[in-house]
């Protein structure tokens, strides 16, 4: 959740300067993080079926 850090580092002085934080935060984020964050949740949800949906050991 660091991008929201980026984005609350200091407090917003207009509705559009956040929103141009956000775009800049977005934009930021490489396919190299998302291709990450999609292995992520795949091992995590193969974690879950494992366990039929009960609670499991946080990764």
């Amino acid at each position: 959740m660091f991008r929201a850090n980026e984005v609350y580092r200091d407090i917003p002085t207009t509705p559009e300067d956040m929103r141009e934080r956000i775009q800049r935060a977005c934009t930021a984020i490489t396919p190299e993080s998302l291709k990450n964050v999609k292995q992520s949740f795949i091992h995590r949800i193969r974690k879950c079926i494992e366990v039929n949906g009960d609670h499991f050991e946080h990764l």
